[in-house]
């Protein structure tokens, strides 16, 4: 059990790894609002289990308790974004008409997507659930982030 929250540490912790600097503007959400957003969500059918900040970064975890497979959602400065096209194997794309970048590992995707109007990028993160790029489209369509 330890093995594997420390593998959904640092899970989190790859998906963060370029953080924005400081001197930016900040993003139009307040955690509040975010905290309150996520517990109306439930990606691929998991749970709300709880939110957190990681520095100016807000964290959404969902977590299926039996399979410890976790969804994560985050929201990062929209500085972050540029970074997530440096992981190996990123495809950058449009979605309708936001800037988008998809990558991953075995059991670990990622789809980032840049929101300019909230000064924000959001990430869908899966751990131990491999998901193709359209599955983490269709679960970013149902949290209206792109309406945002």
């Amino acid at each position: 059990m330890k093995k594997t929250l420390r593998l959904i540490c640092l899970s989190f912790l790859l998906a963060s790894v370029f953080t924005a600097s400081a001197q930016e503007k900040p993003m139009v959400l307040s955690f509040e609002e975010f905290e309150t957003w996520m517990k109306e969500l439930s990606p691929f059918g998991y749970p709300y289990t709880e939110t957190g900040k990681n520095g100016e970064e807000y964290l959404a975890t969902f977590l299926n308790r039996e399979t410890l497979k976790m969804i994560g959602i985050t929201m990062a400065p929209l500085s972050a974004f540029d970074n997530h096209k440096q992981f190996k194997g990123a495809e950058v794309y449009d979605l309708k008409g936001h800037q988008a970048v998809f990558y991953g590992l075995q059991n670990f995707w990622n789809l980032t997507v840049a929101l300019p109007s909230l000064n924000a990028c959001l990430q869908i993160t899966t751990v131990y659930l491999d998901a193709s790029k359209q599955e983490l489209e269709k679960e970013l369509e149902k949290t209206g982030a792109l309406k945002k």
